[in-house]
């Protein structure tokens, strides 16, 4: 899934073959943080204050669970990215 959306933002534009992505020169910084079944709340949090700090300015979390044991985490690492002006993309329904 994760391939999916990349694909969509980052594919090269004007070029006749396939799809168009959605911005120019886009960059994508790639870090899987969902293991083989479900996402921990550490590595969410930890892969959003990582992006945040190595000049991630959008993040897509493409992933969806129904119960966070450590919701607190995430939200700190949410809030965390609020503050640096980080939009964090998280769709319903995924």
């Amino acid at each position: 899934h994760g391939t999916h959306v990349t694909g969509i933002i980052g594919a090269e534009r004007n070029n006749g073959i396939g799809i168009d992505g959605v911005a120019n020169a886009v960059k994508l910084m790639i870090l899987r943080v969902v293991p083989d079944g479900d996402e921990y709340d550490k590595d969410v949090a930890l892969a959003i204050r990582y992006a945040v700090d190595n000049g991630a300015k959008v993040i897509n979390m493409s992933f969806g669970k129904s119960f966070s044991p450590e919701k607190r985490w995430v939200d700190s690492a949410v809030k965390y990215a609020m503050d640096k002006d980080v939009l964090l993309i998280h769709a319903a329904g995924n």
